[in-house]
């Protein structure tokens, strides 16, 4: 009970910090059926075609403890793979969400990448 209270609140602080990137970015919501959340960010490595990939409101990775880099990436990485053919994310979600499972020192990392250098997962 411990260990799943401490992930909680790992990603609890995690989901802050996305939350204060995401201040001052023009946000749309679409106004169809589905209710899709769209969010434009200029400038941002990922390609326009990748940003343009619509996530359902609905859409949750089911489990992933953000990356603080004190385990092996490749374990991270197959961690959030498995979680995405659960959930059904193709290659632009996984794009999109896979930058919610890093904090810290890779998230100060990824906010450096340039403009439009992301074209895939």
């Amino acid at each position: 009970m411990e260990e799943a209270l401490k992930t909680y609140e790992e990603l609890q602080k995690a989901n802050e910090k996305l939350k204060q990137m995401l201040r001052g970015w023009p946000v749309v919501h679409d106004s169809g059926a589905n209710h899709m959340l769209r969010v434009n960010i200029d400038p941002q490595p990922f390609t326009k075609k990748i940003m343009e990939e619509q996530v359902l409101p609905h859409f949750m990775v089911l489990k992933m403890t953000p990356y603080l880099g004190s385990v092996d990436l490749e374990t991270h990485l197959k961690a959030f793979e498995a979680q995405m053919l659960i959930s059904r994310g193709f290659d632009a979600i996984r794009c999109k969400m896979f930058v919610g499972t890093l904090t810290g020192t890779a998230l100060q990392w990824f906010s450096r990448i340039s403009d439009d250098m992301i074209k895939s997962f």
